[in-house]
């Protein structure tokens, strides 16, 4: 969408906005598109285009457990996070199945999509883009969406506005990993200022996996990273910010005014369905 928006201003004699060029550069190169493209080629959400069958039967043949690639076709909050993780804890196993693809083929060739995604999976600067938004996730974006999906003692889902506190705690832990990157960069692992909510990690096995490629400037690219997304959360959330309207009223106008923390309700044709009822 951000593409066709892109060129069809281009098209009609329009200036291209920086906030455009911004959102295109990260999709069509590195780590995003490299998620896109694993996504096509290992879990199409067609089911006659990509290896969808394929590859689901050679893994369980050759890894012995079945597995679905993770889904980036949607607009899903972290759903690049998985990918990227994904893609670094089996590096191995999608490298042989590219391989094994390519002898399967009539003429020994891999298309052009599968040949992107095996240099990539080869390329030492996504590999690291890769890695980063691995930790990124794990660190960050799962055990908040893990603290909003949360119940509250009432059994109730929890309320959007109660949000601030939250907010706040996600900005300063960015900024402690800002100030000691170590603690996710495989050195200090069971750290409790590793994981926002203090958390058993979710496949720890990923520490082990990033730490064994041997990435050049990884603590760089993690600075700058998370010195961004700090920006963005700030932007995001400066509603909730202290002093704001949201942060000076009472519980009791919190509570008239309850709103849930996820819209999950609105999302497809059954969420729809159940706010309707």
């Amino acid at each position: 969408m951000i593409l066709e928006e892109r060129n069809q201003a281009i098209a009609d004699g329009d200036e291209v906005t920086p906030a455009q060029e911004q959102a295109l550069n990260p999709s069509t190169h590195g780590a995003i598109k490299t998620a896109q493209i694993a996504n096509a080629i290992f879990n199409h959400k067609d089911d006659k285009k990509g290896h969808h069958d394929f590859f689901h039967d050679w893994w369980k043949k050759h890894v012995s457990t079945s597995f679905t690639f993770p889904d980036t076709s949607n607009n899903r909050f972290q759903s690049c996070c998985y990918t990227s993780a994904a893609l670094l804890l089996y590096l191995r196993f999608f490298r042989q199945f590219l391989e094994h693809l390519q002898i399967t083929k009539q003429n020994g060739k891999l298309n052009h999509m599968e040949s992107n995604l095996w240099k990539a999976l080869h390329d030492p600067a996504t590999l690291s883009e890769l890695a980063i938004l691995a930790l990124y996730g794990k660190a960050v974006s799962y055990p908040y969406v893990k603290a909003i999906r949360s119940t509250s003692k009432s059994g109730e889902g929890q309320n959007m506005l109660n949000l601030g506190p939250l907010h706040q705690k996600v900005s300063t832990h960015i900024q402690a990993i800002i100030t000691n990157p170590s603690n996710l960069l495989c050195k200090n692992l069971f750290s409790d200022i590793a994981s926002l909510e203090e958390d058993e990690w979710q496949h720890p096995d990923i520490f082990k996996s990033i730490e064994d490629l041997n990435l050049l400037y990884l603590e760089e690219l993690l600075i700058a990273f998370f010195t961004g997304a700090n920006e963005t959360w700030t932007c995001f959330t400066s509603e909730f910010a202290p002093g704001s309207l949201i942060d000076v009223a009472t519980t009791e106008e919190w509570e008239l005014t309850w709103m849930p923390a996820t819209n999950d309700e609105n999302e497809g044709a059954l969420g729809s369905f159940r706010k309707l009822i």
